[in-house]
């Protein structure tokens, strides 16, 4: 929603922008759409999509459809950059938009900022966000840090575990863990990582 409003006056002040035609707005998302996270990404494309289905069904941007291209990246940062360059140069996007994951995320950063396109990531950004990449909520190391002393102060929880993905989305989460529990006092009782990408 906070995407969709700016696109107004983004797309009325950059008219002659690539991806921006007088009938036309070009966007582009890259999401796990194959592998294990797949059902963890898929909700959040499909809720997309029906946003700019009714915005389109409304008449658009200024007359403008939304044309939201998307790849697919099985959550895996080397096809998330490929995807990410193939939208920009190939198809010419406006922005993108969409993409969901910490490792993903940070592995494309570079070639954004290099790019200079806007990159609005889906949830939230990493904790060392870019120039051109704005999360859609809260760092996680910010989430990790909240849940973690809600648990222990108010839920009644008396020991804490941390269970993370061996990657960026797992240090960035154990930031907020461990400053938390550094407050608190309180050791953390066991960590235990897993591979992106499991099924185990």
């Amino acid at each position: 929603a906070a995407a969709i409003t700016m696109l107004p006056l983004v797309a009325q002040a950059q008219a002659q922008a690539p991806g921006v035609s007088k009938n036309e707005i070009k966007l582009g998302g890259v999401f796990a759409l194959s592998g294990p996270a797949r059902l963890i990404m898929e909700p959040y494309e499909q809720g997309i999509r029906i946003v700019f289905n009714k915005v389109n069904a409304d008449g658009g941007i200024h007359g403008r459809k939304i044309n939201w291209i998307l790849d697919d990246d099985g959550y895996q940062p080397a096809r998330t950059v490929a995807g990410v360059k193939k939208l920009v140069e190939r198809d010419n996007v406006f922005l993108l938009f969409g993409n969901l994951g910490t490792p993903t995320t940070k592995a494309a950063m570079p070639y954004v900022d290099q790019a200079k396109v806007p990159y609005f990531v889906a949830v939230a950004s990493p904790e060392a966000i870019s120039r051109y990449t704005f999360g859609l909520m809260a760092n996680y190391d910010q989430v990790m840090y909240q849940v973690p002393k809600y648990m222990l102060q108010k839920g009644g929880v008396k020991k804490l575990g941390y269970l993370y993905q061996n990657d960026d989305l797992g240090t960035v989460g154990r930031i907020g863990v461990e400053r938390a529990l550094k407050e608190l006092n309180m050791p953390l009782a066991a960590d235990v990582g897993y591979e992106r990408g499991t099924n185990d």
